[in-house]
């Protein structure tokens, strides 16, 4: 599973594994439920990510496949535990989940126009939606 609305709201101690992390920590499989430790926080695993193979390793430059290797958790559980300097630094990077049925054609204007107007129309950043890589 992927993280719930209440997950989110309640800023709860979890995580999605990668696959590949996943396997490393949990050769013998069941991951889900378990708990693992980033800094000085525990998180219980509540999903593991699919094992995708795209083919490539780059698309415009950007390294794909690394999600493989990182652990997820939701953004407010990650603020209310990390001891983190406030978000003065640029983000290097965003990952967004679609509802089931959405477009991601669609979703790709509405994030263009939201960071446009967010960066006041200044042209500092690229959207890659590389939905045409991943094989269903």
């Amino acid at each position: 599973t992927w993280f719930s609305t209440e997950d989110q709201v309640s800023q709860a101690p979890v995580a999605v594994l990668g696959a590949k992390i996943a396997a490393e920590m949990f050769p013998e499989g069941g991951a889900v439920g378990q708990m693992v430790k980033a800094n000085h926080v525990w998180l219980e695993v509540v999903g593991v990510l699919g094992s995708r193979d795209i083919g490539k390793q780059e698309f415009e430059g950007i390294k794909l496949g690394l999600d493989a290797e990182r652990l997820f958790m939701p953004i407010e559980s990650g603020l209310a535990r990390f001891r983190l300097p406030p978000m003065d630094d640029q983000i290097d990077q965003l990952s967004v989940q679609l509802a089931s049925g959405q477009s991601p054609e669609s979703a790709a204007r509405v994030l263009q126009q939201l960071i446009s107007d967010r960066h006041a129309e200044v042209d500092d950043f690229t959207l890659i939606v590389p939905a045409g890589l991943y094989r269903q």
